[in-house]
């Protein structure tokens, strides 16, 4: 077990909001419950998000079984195709809703993959000795709190399926009964070396990374983000709940921030939402987190489909940008003017040296023009943010 802080987000998430330009997503374009039996492919209701993993009648299927896949396009409110790095990602937060009548244990901690009954024999830990100890016999340890939880992963895809191709009624491929396979899409994370996505579906049982550098099998996957149910009484749920997610754009040295500036760049947001919370088969969808779908919230209160909030900081100009920095002064009255290759830059601020005093100017358009009154001498302008060279000089005269 590793614990990840689930406290103090409602501070970070307004300081982000403060120091950037929030864009609210409210219903999704995709949502899906990705599971073998869902004849409904795009009109579900809802996603029960559960595991498998050591399920002695299914071995076959995936660790994580019932998995919500939810899509977002951003390009109404974010222009797409300005390149990756034009998209300042400050923060990433999604929420989703769960069913009333829900009563599964809360649990903020991942858990480790040799906390489930990797032998099948109906027990987790059955000699009660850790795995690894002397004396272990199976494998296994206990679960340290009860309860699994609910995490957010990324989305990558196959030999079939592809990022713009994809949508939510589009053939499920992964395991089905008799047959273990790999997911399309499937949930993600980095590698710590590489930086290839490694495939979570099975991380319990260890498939489908064995191309890795260097292969990996068995492992536990440190999930972008646990889901934080709101106002959640388990077993005395008579409304809808919120479950936040927000993400952690740090992991993987940064990889997770680059995944949604890439994901930003192609105007489509893709999330994983799944648990591996154990369930029996035909067992009660309260017995694991139930999700809504964006079809099943009409005329429901508290109800709504995944929320995406992103917050973009104003960011770095390039100096790739910068087309012409000039100045120039007359009868004592310096004008110094900034010239960008494009208007993809309208409203950020820039900020010009004269003679070592700064001065920040809003970019209006493609241009930025300071005007200074009442200097002498030669003057020498530079641009301090960004730190684009060459400066320029101006003879403001005696």
């Amino acid at each position: 077990m590793f614990r990840i802080c689930a406290c103090c987000t409602a501070f970070a998430w307004c300081a982000a909001v403060a120091g950037g330009d929030e864009f609210v997503f409210d219903r999704p374009s995709d949502d899906r419950w990705h599971y073998w039996v869902n004849f409904t492919p795009g009109t579900r209701a809802a996603a029960p998000c559960f595991g498998a993993a050591g399920n002695v009648q299914f071995p076959e299927f995936n660790d994580r079984d019932g998995i919500a896949i939810i899509v977002w396009d951003t390009s109404g409110q974010i222009r797409p195709g300005r390149g990756p790095d034009s998209y300042d990602v400050a923060r990433v937060r999604v929420t989703m809703t769960n069913l009333p009548g829900a009563r599964w244990q809360v649990d903020l901690t991942p858990d480790e993959w040799f906390t489930f009954d990797l032998n099948r024999d109906g027990f987790i830990n059955k000699d009660g000795i850790p795995r690894g100890e002397r004396g272990d016999t199976d494998g296994e340890s206990d679960d340290e709190d009860p309860g699994r939880a609910v995490e957010l992963f990324g989305m990558a895809f196959g030999s079939t399926h592809s990022y713009h191709g994809w949508n939510e009624r589009s053939r499920y491929i992964g395991a089905v009964q008799g047959q273990t396979l790999p997911r399309d899409p499937f949930p993600f994370v980095y590698q710590d070396i590489s930086k290839i996505p490694l495939h979570v579906e099975d991380n319990v049982k260890g498939l489908f990374n064995e191309r890795a550098e260097p292969p990996v099998a068995q492992f536990t996957p440190v999930p972008w983000a646990v889901g934080v149910p709101l106002e959640y009484r388990p077993g005395r749920q008579e409304e809808p709940f919120d479950i936040v997610f927000d993400v952690d754009l740090e992991l993987s040295d940064g990889s997770v921030r680059r995944y949604f500036q890439e994901q930003l760049d192609g105007g489509r947001v893709f999330v994983a939402v799944t648990s591996l919370q154990e369930i029996i088969p035909q067992g009660d969808p309260r017995d694991v987190p139930n999700v809504y779908m964006k079809e099943g919230v009409e005329g429901v209160p508290r109800a709504k489909p995944g929320v995406l909030e992103i917050v973009l900081g104003a960011g770095a100009i390039p100096c790739e940008a910068v087309k012409r920095l000039s100045a120039s002064c007359r009868r004592g009255t310096l004008k110094a003017r900034l010239v960008l290759r494009s208007a993809d830059y309208d409203g950020r601020e820039v900020t010009f040296s004269v003679n070592g005093e700064e001065k920040n100017v809003r970019v209006k358009g493609r241009k930025a023009k300071l005007k200074l009154r009442d200097r002498q001498g030669t003057v020498d302008v530079c641009l301090v943010d960004p730190p684009c060279p060459p400066c320029r000089k101006a003879d403001c005269g005696g």
